[in-house]
């Protein structure tokens, strides 16, 4: 579950079968972090105030960031303020982040619209897919895959690539001189 070809599996599932995917390795508490990785790479915005939960659990606060960060991108600046999130003092950080879990399950309660996101919280409405997906704090779209190609972190470029694959079809082959985050 630690591998490219892992997080090429999650962004080829539907919201039916990744929600399928984390109910069963929610069986185990040891998979979370495997599970939070797999929330925030298939940019499906249900995930968003469940990763806040983790996000508030000492054994999880640093892998449900992360899977925040990938979601959200430079919006989550507005809930956390940057010196909480770069504190060089890794537990320091650990602990300030998880005051962040609530703050960020209530700006979810509220629409999360001062960010420039708005979800529409009703369950029987029918999404269109792009609708439901975001990486780096916008729509997942192919455009916007190329310009997080362009100009997004590290992490961000890896995981539009992912998707870049599988929507083309075509194999990556990473450039010699890209900087490998694995």
């Amino acid at each position: 579950m630690q591998s490219t070809l892992f997080d090429v599996y999650i962004c080829s599932l539907n919201e039916h079968e990744i929600t399928q995917l984390v109910n069963q390795l929610s069986a185990d508490e040891a998979f979370i972090p495997y599970i939070t990785h797999a929330m925030g790479i298939s940019g499906y915005v249900k995930f968003i105030p469940f990763l806040a939960q983790y996000l508030q659990l000492e054994d999880f606060v640093l892998s449900a960031y992360q899977a925040l960060r990938i979601l959200l991108g430079n919006k989550l600046d507005a809930l956390i303020p940057l010196a909480v999130q770069f504190n060089s003092d890794i537990d320091e950080r650990k602990i300030d982040l998880r005051y962040y879990g609530a703050k960020i399950l209530y700006a979810w309660q509220q629409g999360m619209s001062f960010l420039g996101l708005t979800f529409d919280h009703d369950h029987d409405h029918d999404y269109d897919n792009n609708d439901k997906r975001i990486l780096n704090g916008t729509v997942l779209t192919a455009q916007s895959v190329e310009e997080i190609l362009l100009s997004g972190s590290q992490w961000h470029r890896r995981v539009a690539m992912l998707y870049k694959l599988q929507w083309c079809g075509k194999p990556f082959i990473q450039h010699p001189n890209a900087l490998d985050i694995g």
